[in-house]
């Protein structure tokens, strides 16, 4: 295969490998429970979470529904973002055009 010169997004600069595959992939969920002491606290307060862990990665997301209306009142990284995971601040949103292409220059595929 024949490599060409191709311009990479600067805001991948810091991503990890794993962080590009999962986001020019759009992540993949697994379900993970929640203790009955947790449970009972929040439906206590008319309130229930689901967590949810990346297939591909570390990143674990906390949403946090409203049992009488269903509706997310928060969506949180559970222990933030892994390091090499975002874009930095204040850069915008990151197409997973351009994840896809860093992705496959790192990899030596183009």
């Amino acid at each position: 295969m024949r490599r060409r010169n191709v311009e990479v997004d600067d805001r991948t600069a810091g991503m990890t490998l794993e962080a590009l595959r999962c986001r020019r992939l759009g992540h993949s969920w697994i379900d993970l429970p929640i203790g009955k002491a947790r449970r009972a606290e929040l439906a206590g307060r008319g309130l229930s979470e689901l967590i949810v862990q990346c297939e591909r990665g570390t990143l674990r997301m906390i949403e946090t529904v409203d049992l009488e209306t269903w509706e997310v009142v928060s969506k949180r990284p559970d222990g933030g973002y892994p390091p090499g995971y975002l874009v930095p601040p204040g850069s915008g949103r990151l197409p997973r055009a351009e994840a896809r292409k860093a992705y496959m220059v790192r990899r030596g595929l183009v």
